[in-house]
């Protein structure tokens, strides 16, 4: 059954196949089409060529023009949008340099069709030659040099050499076929290719696949997809990431068995477009094309028995996708089922066409993830050589590059990908620049997008928009604003555009930082292996804040990529960030680094010009090479602006428009000519012309404007076409006068007094400018025969009536009123001012003047004096104390400046906790001041209220102790008072902890409420209702330890809105519990009772210590009398070095100390420590191996001291009294004062949980951020990890320098057994590049039952930073994989620890080693528990055998391995007939034959 058509609609053009020739002008190409919609092309055409659009009504007209500047093969292109759309071909003829068909060998089969081998150039080309020639039956198309057919017999590396010509020239190419019989087609399944991006509503013809490189490759089991469609959030194929949810196309290829000769009957169904192939690729099967709901289409073709060739295309736009196929045949008994791996075998075209891209890092920072693109082919295995640098890998599975180099280092590499069964084999050649001088700047490429919808799309592909700028930015800092461009980009950019941008930030501190993502609308951030760190991309109109923690374990350069996209409206886009001891600030420009695209590369890569407008300066920028010279740029830039022959700089004004065009720049390097490619065009934009400036209905012209201090002035106006221009001033205007950017307005109330001065009001946009002057003056304070500085009186606080009084009475002033002289308009001086009021007072001057208020105000007034010219004076407070109000109070006027000399705050000293407010802390200078600055800065957040100066409600970061001088300065002096901050952690007593609550809400949140409060005391220590829907709020608490009911309410009785949550967390951040009330529609979930405990911070011990001479031997036993070392403090700072190496001890007492598996431990240091828990050493860092002395120095540093986190086994604890015993040797780098802290905690449980504390990182087959690999190391069976493709892996690496001994191993089962693995391996490593596995399985079954959990003993203990789960191949066999819980735990001891040969062996088993030397065989010991304890049984040596043989005799050993017997076998009997056959053969008696060892062997 054939579906309905679906309505495509074609354009009209007068040229299907335009052959051009670059540098020479095209003749135009005209395409015409009636429709409402507005056309565009994909891809973008050549460089060289634009189109012009005209719409007379619904008929539109597109009309391709331009001059080709680079030559390119024939590619496909689409024209129109949507269904309305046709495709065309455009091919530019140049001087070919290279032609390929993507492979070094390639397999093919006989008998079988080829699926279509074509060539690719770098210029048009039409005319091909093979020697020799092809066997009979394959053909080479003598036009594109496509080779089709098939071949009939087999043969070994037959190499052909093929030439492609055009009219400018010639070039060659080899090329090697395998032909195999097609039995020896033996791997199931097909391939897959697939491509971001399509052809709008048409489906790619054949030669789009060909020539343009896939973004992805895979083997394919079962042609049955769906993406269980959810738009923003909705999953992908299997093995698809984010870039193919939307607009793209795939093609997919295999062949297709058929046992009986008969009639099969096809039944394709997709959403949106698909084709189905047989055998031939002239004539489709089934045509399903155009944009399109899900519908079946179904055809009956007659096979013969054998591999037949299939090729499926499918196209997707929006919405669903889905595609499957099944067949049939009833004449040959078989009845309808998808067409899979059982029936389709991988064949066709291996690999081909491999590419990465330059790849560029620097050393010691982590590379960004360099991952192959290829045309065709599955891939078995990729190889390198030479081997990549140090620090470097590749990814066997993959190909992908990643890793951290650890020297500068500049070579080439050749890469090798081997396909499924011996397909092919496709390499192709990569250079690697690592530099140790990173390139300041961000690169920033910018795209106008096309499509309306963006805020539909969770990633858009190239089909949606189109690259129009490429260069660096310095910052992310486009504040909020409403009209207007950013610099740089071109006049359409105001609304709809993307832009993204990728480089390094260099963090100098050890800790956690925090980047924070102001925008309007959408960003995100992304780190290495694309894990998304901030995910703000709700395309929301107000300008929002995201944050996300940073764990810098050592400072340098860190990869990210960052998004941001502009629907309309309100735009903006800042970029901040919070160090470890500092506050936020924007991220500064000498702390952004890009990756370099090349040795040379250009500021502006891409750039957009303006007719006669001076461009800027785009200047080159060196990667790897110290200098240049001789720089020349080819072909000549337009008349205008010109190259720099020594700095390479290109400056000026083009004088005419042209299209995009592409130029190569090159110089002279010590190794040689490098060169870079530029892009950009010229277009023509009127500046700004015929405006003016009007007041009170009035042109200002030539006029002067004087003003009057505190009286409003008439707003002044810009008349004209104001469109897209924005304006400034020059020079600033007085104090109280605004200019409005966006409409150059100026509007407000003048203090400042200034004589009439000229201003020029600049009215810009990207075509020019346009300049107005103006003359405008404020004139003083003054009177008859005087002048005077206005005061301002402000009510901070409060309300009442302010009177000026002399010699007790009411004073003259003028309030805002003046005559047509400017002189001041008398009055009584007095107002009634509510706060924040300000009242302006010119009078005549008066050394005996008062200030006399009557405050109705009963918590009291503040009022505040100043002058225009931002000095202030201290405030002064009314309060009368057991008095109701009014209150009256007088001071003396501020006829002149107060003297400063001090400043005074209510505390010089105060302690900050952790992600809490410090407390508020007041400055009160005692004189004039016209600034306070406080250093080291606060931070962006913080800005000084001048009028009432105090730290209020601020968030601090720091460790140990920060000391912030605060100065105030004015013309009366300058003073400073110092504030000493400490910061601790809550807890740090051991009485409290922190509690940080997070409420998310979605619908209905103004129902939800909640409390928390303590179990044993009732007390409430927090609660909330009525919140706004979609929104999270977070508070933090300090509060005492203990046991903790969250009390959730629900007003209407139907529970919370899915995703609604009320989650707790500690101050390490680590998830205490998550509570929400199910939803319910019986109106009964109105409340839900949960419970939760808030434990210590780890508390700072004191610690027993020996700084100054060396301990005596046995000093790290538990016996040992410590008793004349010195006790630490709470501080770390103590006395400086005097020998290499410090000692400490810490007394920790248990009970049951069986109850306790792992002890944690926090050191503060950053050189050489050994740590021993109760004499047995637990760890050893930054030490030499081998025996250490007292003055052994450490042999390596950490890069700044932190406090370390470890953890120890529990099984060397014993009841009673412990000791962990620390000593710390000096590096030769260190000196100055030692420093100290620590804390040591026994953790009881029969199994803790290691998994906090850490940074996860994962494959990037991206799928849902709520279904990421933390969504497995969470430790909850509700979440899951689902990743699209095989194998996946997820690191779990703790933060700074922390090492983590774990013992047993979980996972536990997803929700859905078609995604469970069939093997996976769990890794430990101390650096994170070295691997050692830990535990692993391989099994076809390795769950039974969902949400299944599993344990896994470690037995062979060790303390690790990082450990890598990985998984592989699913059960279905479709690249998708899930689990719901990964953890790592340390548990109480069921197994018996390695000792010295015996290896480690679970409880009531055996342990085998070898015989001691000058022995035979092997001796046993047993793990038996005593005591509650696994412990080893004495040694059994009984079957050790000595092999000093006596006297005259000869020892003779004989070892017998015997297949398909038992040992029961054995020792009943078999064992006593062995050794008979042993004296038979050896002609001995039996008497001497001794049969002394059986073991069962396990193969």
């Amino acid at each position: 059954m054939i579906a309905d058509p679906v309505n495509l609609h074609d354009w009209d053009c007068d040229n299907w196949n335009l052959v051009a020739t670059v540098n020479q002008p095209i003749t135009p190409v005209t395409c015409t089409c009636t429709t409402t919609r507005v056309p565009r092309f994909n891809p973008q055409l050549p460089v060289g060529l634009s189109y012009e659009y005209t719409a007379n009504g619904s008929f539109k007209t597109v009309r391709i023009v331009g001059t080709p500047s680079v030559p390119q093969q024939t590619k496909t292109y689409s024209v129109g949008f949507k269904e309305y759309v046709s495709q065309l071909r455009i091919g530019i003829i140049g001087t070919p340099t290279y032609l390929s068909y993507g492979f070094d060998s390639m397999t093919q089969y006989v008998g079988v069709p080829i699926e279509p081998v074509p060539a690719r150039s770098d210029a048009y080309l039409n005319e091909f030659t093979i020697s020799p020639a092809l066997p009979e039956g394959v053909n080479m198309d003598p036009a594109t040099g496509t080779i089709t057919g098939s071949f009939r017999n087999t043969t070994s590396n037959q190499v052909y050499t093929v030439t492609g010509r055009n009219t400018m020239g010639a070039t060659t190419t080899t090329i090697k076929f395998v032909v195999r019989e097609n039995s020896e087609m033996t791997t199931p399944g097909f391939i897959g290719c697939y491509w971001s991006g399509t052809t709008e509503c048409r489906t790619p013809a054949f030669d789009y696949y060909y020539q343009n490189t896939a973004q992805f490759c895979q083997k394919e089991m079962k042609l049955s997809f769906t993406d269980t469609y959810a738009e923003g959030s909705g999953n992908t194929w299997p093995g698809l990431d984010e870039r193919f949810r939307d607009y793209y196309t795939s093609y997919m290829y295999g062949y297709i068995q058929t046992v009986v000769e008969a009639d099969y009957v096809f039944s394709m169904a997709s959403d949106d477009a698909s084709f189905l192939y047989i055998d031939s690729l002239e004539t489709p099967v089934i045509n399903r094309d155009g944009c399109r709901g899900s519908s079946t289409d179904t055809e009956t073709v007659h096979l013969t028995p054998g591999r037949h060739l299939f090729v499926v295309k499918f196209l997707e736009v929006n919405g669903a996708a889905t595609l499957s196929l099944l067949y049939a045949s009833p004449e040959a008994g078989l009845d309808q089922h998808v067409l899979d791996s059982t029936n389709t075998k991988v064949g066709g075209r291996g690999p081909t066409f491999i590419t990465y891209p330059l790849i560029t890092g620097y050393a010691n920072a982590e590379l960004k993830v360099y991952t192959p693109e290829r045309v065709s082919g599955d891939v078995e295995r990729w190889e390198v050589n030479p081997p990549l640098p140090a620090g470097m890998t590749l990814d066997q599975h993959r190909g992908e590059i990643r890793g951290k180099p650890t020297a500068v280092y500049t070579g080439y590499h050749t890469i090798t990908a081997t396909g499924s069964n011996g397909s092919g084999v496709a390499s192709t050649q990569i250079q690697i620049i690592i530099s140790d001088k990173p390139l300041a700047g961000l690169r920033g490429q910018y795209y106008k997008v096309f499509d309306t919808e963006l805020c539909m799309y969770t990633n858009l592909a190239l089909t949606q928009m189109e690259l129009k700028i490429v260069k660096l930015d310095s910052q992310i800092n486009w504040p909020q604003t409403t009209s207007g461009v950013w610099e740089g980009l071109p006049t359409n950019f105001d609304t709809y555009f993307f832009a993204e941008w990728e480089g390094y930030l260099y963090f100098d501190e050890i800790g956690t930082w925090t980047i924070r993502m102001k925008c309007d609308d959408s960003c995100r951030l992304f780190g290495i292996e694309e894990t998304l760190l901030i995910d703000d991309w709700t395309c929301h109109s107000t300008w929002a804040a995201k944050e996300g923690t940073i764990a810098v374990s050592a400072p340098g350069y860190y990869y990210y990529k960052i998004r941001y996209q502009q629907k309309e409206s309100t735009k903006g886009f800042v970029m901040e960030w919070r160090s470890p001891t500092g506050q936020f600030e924007v991220i500064p420009a000498e702390k952004i680094f890009h990756l370099a695209p090349g040795m040379l590369s250009y500021e502006y890569e891409q750039a957009h010009y303006f007719q006669g407008v001076n461009i800027v300066e785009n200047k080159p920028r060196l990667f790897s090479i110290e200098s240049c010279n001789n720089y020349q740029i080819s072909p000549a830039l337009p008349n205008g602006l010109t190259l720099n022959v020594v700095s390479g700089a290109i400056t000026g004004a083009p004088t005419a428009e042209q299209v995009l065009t592409q130029y190569t720049v090159t110089c002279t390097a010590p190794s040689g000519t490098v060169s870079a490619t530029i892009r950009f065009d010229v277009f023509y934009e009127l500046a700004p012309s015929g405006l003016s400036l009007y007041q009170n209905g009035s042109p200002v012209g030539a006029n002067t404007i004087m003003l009057n201090p505190g009286a409003v002035m008439s707003e002044i106006t810009v008349n004209g076409n104001k469109n897209g221009v924005s304006f400034s001033i020059n020079p600033a205007l007085p104090y109280g006068l605004s200019f409005n950017s966006a409409t150059g307005s100026i509007t407000g109330t003048p203090y400042e007094s200034s004589e009439a001065k000229a201003y020029v009001v600049t009215a810009r946009n990207n075509g020019g400018i346009m300049t107005m002057a103006l003359t405008l003056g404020v004139n003083p304070c003054k009177g008859n025969g005087w002048t005077n500085s206005l005061v301002m009186l402000k009510m901070i606080s409060g309300y009442g009536t302010i009177t000026i009084q002399e010699n007790g009475a009411t004073a003259q002033c003028s309030l805002g009123s003046f005559d047509s002289n400017g002189n001041a308009v008398m009055s009584s001086c007095t107002a009634t001012l509510t706060a924040t009021a300000l009242m302006a007072i010119c009078m005549a001057p008066s050394s005996n003047a008062k200030i006399n208020l009557s405050c109705s105000e009963s918590d009291g007034c503040t009022v505040l004096a100043s002058r225009p010219d931002g000095h202030k004076w201290p405030s002064h407070f009314t309060y009368v104390e057991s008095h109701p109000p009014p209150y009256v109070d007088t001071w003396d006027f501020p006829a002149s400046l107060t003297p400063l000399t001090s400043v005074s705050l209510s505390s010089d000293e105060t302690t900050v906790f952790k992600a809490m407010p410090m407390n508020t802390i007041t400055i009160t200078p005692n004189g004039s001041y016209k600034e306070i600055i406080v250093e080291p800065s606060l931070g962006s957040d913080f800005t000084m209220d001048l009028e009432n100066p105090k730290l209020d409600k601020l968030y601090l970061n720091g460790i140990i102790r920060t000391v912030y001088t605060i100065t105030a300065k004015g013309d009366a002096g300058t003073a400073s008072a110092t504030l000493t901050v400490n910061f601790k952690n809550c807890g740090d007593d051991g009485k409290n902890g922190l509690l940080k609550c997070v409420l998310t809400t979605q619908s209905y949140g103004y129902e939800q409420g909640y409390t928390l409060k303590n179990q044993e005391t009732g007390e409430v220590i927090a609660s909330g209702s009525d919140f706004a829907s979609y929104t999270e709020y977070t508070n933090t608490y300090c509060v005492p330890v203990g046991d903790y009911i969250a009390l959730l309410t629900d007003s209407y009785g139907d529970g919370w809105s899915t995703g609604s949550f009320l989650k707790l967390y500690d101050q390490d951040n680590n998830l205490l519990q998550e509570f929400t009330i199910e939803a319910k529609y019986d109106r009964t979930a109105t409340s839900y009772t949960g419970y939760f405990s808030v434990v210590s911070s780890s508390v700072t011990s004191i610690w027993r210590a020996m700084l100054d001479k060396e301990p005596t031997k046995g000093w790290n036993a538990i016996d040992f009398d410590d008793s004349t070392w010195m006790n630490t403090t709470s501080d770390v700072y103590y006395q400086n070095w005097s020998q290499n190496t410090i000692y400490f001890r810490y007394e920790l007492n248990v009970t049951d100390s069986i109850k306790y598996p792992v002890v944690e431990y926090g050191i503060w240091y950053k050189d050489g420590i050994i740590i021993y828990l109760n004499g047995e050493e637990v760890c050893r860092r930054n030490m030499p191996s081998g025996t250490i002395e007292h003055s052994t120095m450490a042999s390596a540093t950490f890069v700044g001291y932190y406090q370390r986190v470890g953890s120890a086994p529990g099984y060397l604890l014993r009841d009673g009294k412990n000791v962990i015993a620390v000593e710390i040797h000096r590096h030769d780098s260190t000196s100055g004062e030692i420093q100290f802290s620590g804390y040591a905690n026994a953790l009881q449980g029969d199994c803790v949980s290691r998994v906090s504390g850490g940074t996860i990182t994962e494959s990037s087959f991206y799928n849902r951020p709520d279904y990421s690999a933390a969504q497995a190391w969470d430790g909850l069976e509700t979440t899951e990890w689902i990743e699209n493709g095989s194998p996946a892996w997820t690191v779990y690496s703790y933060n700074f320098d922390r090492m983590e001994w774990v013992n047993r191993f979980v996972l536990v089962s997803s929700s859905n057994a078609e995604r469970d693995p069939k093997e996976f391996h769990l890794y430990g490593s101390r650096d994170g590049m070295n691997w050692e596995e830990l535990v692993g399985e391989k099994s076809t079954a390795l769950f039974s039952a969902r949400k299944e959990r599993k344990e896994y003993p470690i037995l062979e203990m060790d303390a690790y930073s990082a450990f890598r789960f990985e998984m592989m191949d699913s059960v279905s066999g479709l690249n998708k994989l899930s689990m719901s819980v990964i953890d790592l735990m340390t548990c109480q001891l069921n197994y018996c620890v390695k000792d010295d040969v015996f290896p480690s062996v679970m409880l009531n088993a055996t342990a085998a080693a070898e015989c001691p030397e000058g022995m035979i065989g092997e001796m046993f010991r047993k793990c038996e528990l005593v005591a509650e304890r696994p412990q080893w049984s004495e040694v059994d040596m009984s079957h050790c055998k000595s092999t000093k043989q006596p006297l005259n005799k000869a020892y003779i050993d004989v070892v017998y391995y015997l297949t398909n017997v038992t040992m029961e076998m054995m020792e009943s009997g078999l064992g006593v007939k062995m050794g008979m056959v042993i004296a038979e053969a050896a002609k001995v008696q039996t008497s001497v034959v001794q049969v002394w060892y059986l073991s069962l062997i396990h193969i």
